[in-house]
């Protein structure tokens, strides 16, 4: 069996061993594509079940949660070798300059050929995206950016004799602080005195 690659400029498909010389012949087309370092840029698809355009790496999960089949039977139904990308957007590699298609899992799988995890190439050469959330007033809030020199506090530790509800107070906060990446402004606790 021949192991193969489908090129993501023109969507054919090719043996590995000739896919880079392949890959030479858009050379000159290289200027006409759109590269991004920021996640909001990655590529989309449309559900063929329910035609909701998401992005790529959302198929998986939405195919399971919203039309209870796997990615593997969803592409076997409709015969596909990968993804219809509604507008191709590239990403080039900050450590060798490959380029490939901005799309979590694409770079995720081309990393596997560095000394790097996912987690901190993203945190180093990406702009992350986050979702725009609604505050308690329904109001959109601005989405938070993925800024290197802002990292969060460490969360402060729990000392056993704290209170219960204190503990739990403390558990919300460094819970925000770490899913949520953000600080709130809260009244002060004041830890109640442990008599021996």
């Amino acid at each position: 069996r021949t192991l193969t690659r489908v090129c993501f400029i023109c969507d054919q498909q090719f043996p590995n061993k000739v896919f880079e010389s392949h890959l030479s012949a858009h050379e000159d087309e290289l200027d006409s594509l759109k590269f991004s370092n920021d996640t909001r840029d990655a590529c989309k698809t449309g559900c063929k079940l329910c035609g909701k355009e998401m992005y790529l790496t959302r198929m998986r999960g939405h195919t399971k949660d919203k039309h209870h089949i796997s990615i593997t039977d969803y592409k076997l139904k409709f015969s596909l070798q990968g993804f219809e990308i509604i507008d191709k957007i590239f990403h080039r590699c900050a450590l060798c300059s490959d380029i490939m298609l901005l799309d979590s899992d694409t770079i995720a799988t081309h990393l596997n050929k560095h000394d790097i995890t996912h987690k901190a190439y993203n945190d180093k050469y990406m702009n992350m995206m986050v979702a725009t959330r609604v505050n308690s007033t329904g109001e959109d809030r601005k989405p938070r950016t993925n800024n290197i020199a802002e990292k969060v506090d460490k969360p402060k530790k729990v000392c056993p004799n704290q209170s219960k509800s204190n503990e739990k107070d403390d558990i919300m906060d460094i819970y925000r602080q770490i899913y949520l990446q953000e600080k709130f402004d809260q009244p002060a606790v004041s830890t109640p005195e442990i008599k021996v």
